[in-house]
């Protein structure tokens, strides 16, 4: 017989089913660092839930309540019958295993503690009810966002180099039902387990306590451990035998119990110091009171989660963020900053011991279009990501100041995003911050291309080109034109100088010596701003930035005199690390360098004495100064609602910048250096000329220098 076009439609979705499934690639600002490897897909394609159904009935197969209540009678009858035992053992071999269903078009695979959750876990949850949309006890409806964040606590807990995840999720994404619901189900599969909740009080931990309980209470007896019979407990549920009162010990009967609790602690850092935790949940770590150090809580609570060097318990760190200057924010940005896996201790852990996980508000993301009357997750649980982008797009636009930094770290659609702040100790403009990341990330952003810079066919210390590579060291966005290139000439019969004024370049190098954390460690940086307007960009844009920390100091040095020497750049150098400034002189660039152009002492001017030293609080605040100025004038939305080029790496370390701990923001120290050279150039002046200075060279405009009268020395 010929297939019906449901079961047509089954089989093309079981042949696209890929085993490989990366969430980036759909969704790129997520951040989950690993790919999730599903099971092979169930050999009788007919034996998958769904199959041959219309595409409208093909979604989540929820047991209705009538069919629970009847397997909950058939359970507690005196001897199960078949039906029920068999029902049983197919519910706990996909509470282990996970569940395989066709969902629309697709072969959708979820995880164990997903399905239990999706089936199971009655929760508050809006639906329409008479036209009219209102919140009730029901079961989630399943949703693309949230199976990742499954599948990403589903990686973890079956890795032995994690103790879970931290997950910086979107307001109302269903991050504490997901983290509840996964802390029920792993504490009831296993005996002697142990879930703690931690919030950002003792108070908010119960409340979320409250919530588990309200859901364990609708859980069917199949999956409902023997417990005491307390259930209207505030802060802890014991899996154990009930209390027999009145009867003597010979008189009582003992039951095989899981003997496993869960329990609310109290929100202070040391609260379960020397404890044994199998899971532990911690919310809302971002919006915790700044006198809350969420870090160093974190910090005590996983020893919890270890026996020596092996990891025995996991946990999850959930939380929405708000402003750092009102909240701990700043201590739960730390522990999501450690969780890089690409950045691991000797252990093979994280610094955190985590995972970091992040989904953009776009994804996930309930509601409807009010302009389209389009849901934005349709009936098969599936994100329009392009209208919710455009949805949240719109919410951006129509706010300004604080109340738009509010909903973008409430509702961000980036990582950076979580982390917006109006400092008071940062004096830099948000408003114009972010009206240039808003411009950025649309269509009408710059294209940065990232590449490297290298010596003309291998020959050092002569000519430099550029050459994209989507490794390289260098984002540039406006090159000079080949006659602007490479124009130096030679000064003192050895040294290099630029002969073009176009571009300059402020560098901010690192010190070489010992860092006791790579990870807090800064780079070397080096900006490059184009000082007149030039092929239809504006005044004093970024066209070139370098940020990169090389092990050895003379790659670092060869890289910055390659992106001066291209843009034929004068460059003001910060002095504290001499080595940089020694090494363009030993390498013969010394004419490069520039010195400090807001000096006004004489001994210091007399002595040419180049560089700008940050060692005085007076220097710093000029440089900081330089910045404020800057962002104000040339970013952000001119008068003309346009923007320049001001790349997403600067814009990040300006709206984190704090001027007591400037370590970490080597791009802010490398623009101030820019500008200060930019906007304070002075005219070189020279009291004695030697002969040399007069004598012309083929390659140098000598015959201009001649003709206005000025030494080839000299800044005309």
């Amino acid at each position: 017989m010929p297939y019906s076009k449901g079961e047509k439609e089954c089989r093309k979705a079981y042949e696209e089913y890929e085993r490989r499934y990366e969430v980036t690639k759909h969704v790129p600002d997520a951040i989950w660092d690993f790919p999730y490897i599903r099971p092979e897909k169930p050999r009788g394609i007919k034996n998958i839930a769904n199959y041959g159904l219309t595409k409208s009935r093909r979604k989540f197969p929820y047991y209705s309540d009538e069919f629970i209540r009847k397997m909950e009678a058939l359970g507690r009858e005196d001897i199960p019958s078949k039906e029920y035992l068999d029902f049983v053992q197919q519910e706990w071999d996909r509470r282990i295993n996970g569940f395989f269903f066709f969902n629309g078009d697709n072969l959708e695979y979820i995880t164990g503690h997903h399905y239990c959750t999706l089936q199971y876990w009655k929760m508050p949850v809006t639906k329409k009810v008479n036209g009219i949309k209102r919140k009730g006890r029901h079961n989630p409806d399943f949703i693309d966002m949230q199976r990742d964040v499954f599948y990403a606590v589903d990686y973890a807990r079956k890795d032995d180099t994690s103790a879970g995840v931290c997950y910086v999720g979107f307001r109302r994404s269903g991050k504490t039902a997901i983290a509840l619901a996964t802390g029920y189900w792993d504490s009831t599969e296993n005996p002697e387990s142990v879930f703690a909740i931690v919030s950002k009080s003792e108070d908010d931990a119960r409340k979320q306590f409250k919530k588990l309980v309200d859901s364990w209470k609708h859980v069917p007896l199949w999956f409902k451990p023997l417990d005491t019979e307390e259930t209207t407990q505030t802060r802890r549920l014991f899996f154990g035998e009930k209390k027999q009162r009145g009867k003597s010990r010979e008189d009582r009967v003992y039951q095989d119990v899981l003997n496993s609790v869960i329990y609310a602690e109290n929100s202070k850092e040391e609260a379960l110091d020397g404890e044994y935790v199998s899971y532990v949940f911690q919310d809302e770590l971002g919006k915790s009171p700044r006198t809350l150090d969420v870090e160093e809580r974190w910090k005590i609570t996983r020893e919890a989660l270890f026996d020596g060097s092996d990891v025995i318990g996991k946990a999850i760190l959930t939380s929405t963020v708000e402003d750092q200057n009102k909240y701990g924010a700043a201590f739960f940005k730390n522990i999501v900053d450690a969780s890089d896996p690409t950045n691991r201790l000797p252990n093979g852990l994280t610094h955190s011991y985590l995972y970091r996980l992040f989904f953009p508000a776009y994804y996930g993301f309930r509601g409807e279009d009010g302009k389209k009357k389009v849901s934005f997750v349709d009936d098969w649980g599936y994100t329009d990501i392009k209208a919710s982008k455009a949805y949240q797009q719109r919410m951006y636009d129509s706010q300004k100041g604080d109340a738009l930094l509010s909903y973008r770290r409430k509702y961000p659609m980036s990582i950076n995003d979580c982390w917006m702040t109006s400092d008071a100790k940062n004096n830099f403009s948000t408003q114009k911050l972010i009206e240039q990341k808003i411009w950025n990330d649309g269509a009408n952003g710059t294209n940065w291309v990232r590449g490297n810079f290298m010596w003309k066919q291998g020959r050092r210390w002569t000519e430099v080109d550029f050459y994209p590579d989507p490794q390289g060291r260098w984002y540039v966005c406006w090159q000079p034109n080949e006659h602007d290139r490479n124009r130096f000439d030679i000064y003192q019969g050895t040294q290099k100088r630029p002969t073009r004024s176009d571009c300059y370049t402020g560098i901010d190098p690192f010190s070489h010596g010992k860092v006791v954390d790579e990870s807090q460690g800064s780079n070397g940086a080096a900006i490059t701003i184009l000082k007149p307007s030039r092929d239809g960009m504006k005044e004093e844009q970024v066209v070139c930035f370098y940020d990169y920390r090389q092990t050895d100091p003379n790659a670092q040095v060869e890289d910055m005199i390659m992106q001066c020497v291209y843009y034929s750049s004068p460059a003001l150098i910060e002095s504290n690390v001499s080595f940089v400034l020694n090494s363009f002189q030993d390498k013969g660039y010394y004419g490069y360098c520039e010195m400090n152009p807001l000096e006004t002492r004489q001994e210091i001017i007399r002595k040419a004495k180049k560089g700008y030293p940050t060692t005085s609080r007076e220097n710093v605040e000029n440089l900081i100064s330089g910045v404020t100025s800057y962002i104000l004038d040339r970013v952000g939305n001119d008068e003309g609602g346009e923007c320049g080029t001001f790349p997403k790496q600067i814009i990040k370390q300006c709206l984190e910048f704090n001027p007591e701990k400037r370590g970490p923001y080597d791009l802010v120290m490398a623009l101030g250096l820019a500008v200060i050279m930019t906007r304070h150039e002075k005219k070189t002046t020279k009291i004695n000329w030697d002969f040399n200075d007069w004598i012309p060279r083929a390659d140098s405009k000598v015959y201009d220098r001649i003709r206005l009268g000025v030494p080839k020395g000299a800044i005309a």
